[in-house]
């Protein structure tokens, strides 16, 4: 069964966990989960950037996908945020918890 990912990045660990706080509580999201700190390298202004950042991968289903997406991006920290979708193949009794928590 399908389910899907979002995945972002944000500068702190507070941040991220506020999010996701209110992700779940909202039902936008049935799972959130924040990785140990990451080191990011990218071009901003012509100028290499290495910053720490931290991982989040939200777990949810296409009906709640455009509102999850939205919510992100609108109460983002970053000027462009990183919002990467996948659908993704579960196993059936997750990806049917999954549906159920969102429904």
């Amino acid at each position: 069964m399908l389910i899907y990912l979002l995945i972002t990045t944000y500068p702190n660990l507070e941040n991220a966990k506020e999010v996701s706080t209110f992700v779940i509580r909202e039902r936008l999201a049935a799972c959130a989960q924040i990785s140990d700190s990451i080191i990011s390298f990218y071009e901003w202004d012509n100028v290499v950037k290495e910053d720490q950042e931290y991982r989040v991968i939200f777990k949810t289903d296409f009906k709640k996908l455009d509102a999850l997406k939205d919510y992100i991006h609108s109460h983002h920290p970053y000027k462009i945020p990183q919002l990467i979708m996948l659908p993704v193949h579960s196993n059936e009794s997750y990806a049917e918890w999954v549906h159920h928590y969102l429904s």
